[in-house]
C-alpha cells in the first residue's frame, strides 16, 4: 500500500474525525505540568484545541 499524506485533503475529507474528538477535550483533567502526546494527530486540528485548552486552564 502505497498512501501519501496530504494535510489538505485530509481537511477537505475527514474533518469530521477531529470535530468528533472535540468533545473528549471536554472530558480531560490534566494535572499542570503533565506532558500530554497525541499520536497520529491528522491534520493537528484536534491537538491545537488540546493545547489551548492546557493553556486556558492550566
Amino acid at each position: 500500500m502505497n498512501i501519501k499524506w496530504n494535510a489538505k485533503d485530509y481537511t477537505e475529507n475527514v474533518s469530521f474525525v477531529h470535530q468528533y474528538g472535540e468533545d473528549v477535550l471536554s472530558m480531560l483533567d490534566v494535572p499542570e505540568g503533565s506532558l500530554v502526546v497525541d499520536m497520529g494527530c491528522g491534520n493537528g486540528a484536534l491537538t491545537g484545541k488540546l493545547r489551548e485548552k492546557l493553556l486556558v486552564d492550566g
